[in-house]
């Protein structure tokens, strides 16, 4: 198995002009090659030497926002809700798929 994956972004882009608002976007690809056959397709076509190959493509966009700033300077609490887009194209078609996966959490900035 190998793999090589090009990724694109922005981060702590600010479309409203605010402080305690930002968001990231970022964007890749990935190409998958498997160097061993396939043992799912050899059932169907018997071929032995056919090899997967996959093509996945990943969107990330997230928002991120300051609750508060810790006294003494001991750093902020914030916020986060990322969404992701999955998107992985294989030339096995049982492994198509789609994934949309919302997340959200806490972060602590020191």
């Amino acid at each position: 198995y190998q793999a090589n994956r090009v990724l694109f972004g922005l981060d702590d882009f600010r479309p409203f002009h605010t402080n305690n608002l930002s968001f990231d976007m970022q964007y890749a690809h990935e190409w998958q090659q498997y160097f061993n056959g396939n043992t799912e397709v050899p059932l169907l076509t018997g071929d032995k030497r056919f090899r997967r190959n996959d093509h996945l493509d990943v969107f990330t966009l997230r928002a991120n926002t300051r609750l508060a700033d810790l006294a003494k300077n001991r750093g902020t609490i914030g916020g986060f809700l990322q969404w992701d887009l999955v998107r992985d194209y294989s030339n096995v078609q049982n492994r198509d798929s789609n994934e949309f996966i919302v997340s959200t959490g806490l972060t602590y900035q020191y």
